[in-house]
């Protein structure tokens, strides 16, 4: 694991997840800042994903601004959440809400 974090080239400075209720439907909202771990400079175009746990199908994916923030709603449910882009290496995690 200590490996797989030296060897990230990117990182995810700050994760908020929020939950906020529509009617029946439960919606969470990630909001973040991706950088290059080297540099600290944003990484613009990043993908982020929300994936079906169960089929890895994507649910839904965006790109980060200029700036490197991005912001994505999902509902309830258990996903992977994938961060990426060409020049760096993916990070997947496992979300449950």
């Amino acid at each position: 694991m200590k490996n797989f974090k030296t060897n990230l080239l990117f990182l995810i400075l700050f994760l908020i997840v929020t939950g906020r209720s529509f009617s029946q439907d439960q919606i969470y909202t990630i909001k973040g800042n991706i950088v290059d771990e080297n540099d600290d400079v944003a990484i613009e175009g990043a993908w982020v994903s929300v994936l079906d746990l169960k089929s890895n199908l994507i649910i839904k994916k965006i790109e980060t601004t200029s700036e490197g923030v991005f912001e994505i709603d999902f509902e309830k449910g258990k996903y992977h959440l994938s961060f990426g882009s060409e020049k760096h290496q993916t990070l997947l995690l496992q979300v449950d809400y």
